[in-house]
């Protein structure tokens, strides 16, 4: 057995708080996770990254239940894991910790993950998502060639993220993709 010393201790590699990450209840106010009707985020910042002073909140679906805390807990690890990711990504990527956050959510209230074969981006079928704003549009009276939508998709990021979000698109897309897509009555309806 080796004993520890005091020296050992002051000698350890310390680390610097990058984050609150905070259980909520309904006032705001930190809580227990079983008390817990939400969880936040705020990305303090780390090295030279400043911080945004921002904090990113998501409401759990079932507070106070094991389902509900697991939720909050993949929350929270989530949204970690987003910012770490972001504060190694070059080039275009989010202003702050807290936006790239906000897409990610976006991202996943249509369905859509990020492709872990390649570090950045989702996993997005661009003929599929094409096809979906074509069908879309023929619903609104517009004829849309899929092949034009799907070279303005592949050229414009801006325009991507925009049909990414929409949840028009994203509900098509959905459902082109074989995923199951419940309307806010059949979700209304379950409460």
């Amino acid at each position: 057995m080796t004993d520890i010393t005091q020296a050992d201790v002051d000698l350890a590699p310390s680390r610097k708080k990058i984050a609150n990450r905070n259980w909520v209840d309904a006032s705001g106010v930190e809580t227990t996770e079983e008390k817990a009707v939400a969880v936040s985020y705020e990305f303090l910042g780390r090295d030279e990254t400043p911080g945004d002073g921002k904090y990113f909140t998501h409401q759990i679906s079932a507070p106070g239940t094991r389902p509900g805390m697991l939720e909050g807990f993949g929350a929270l690890t989530l949204m970690g894991n987003v910012t770490n990711t972001w504060l190694g990504d070059k080039g275009d990527k989010a202003a702050t910790a807290h936006d790239a956050i906000a897409e990610r959510w976006e991202l996943l209230q249509s369905g859509i993950w990020i492709d872990r074969a390649s570090a950045v981006g989702a996993r997005v079928d661009k003929g599929q998502l094409a096809q979906a704003i074509v069908n879309v549009g023929a619903r609104k009276g517009q004829t849309k060639d899929h092949a034009a939508v799907l070279a303005k998709l592949e050229s414009d990021p801006e325009l991507l993220k925009a049909a990414r979000g929409n949840p028009e698109f994203s509900a098509e897309y959905a459902t082109l993709m074989g995923r199951t897509v419940k309307s806010v009555d059949d979700v209304l309806s379950a409460f």
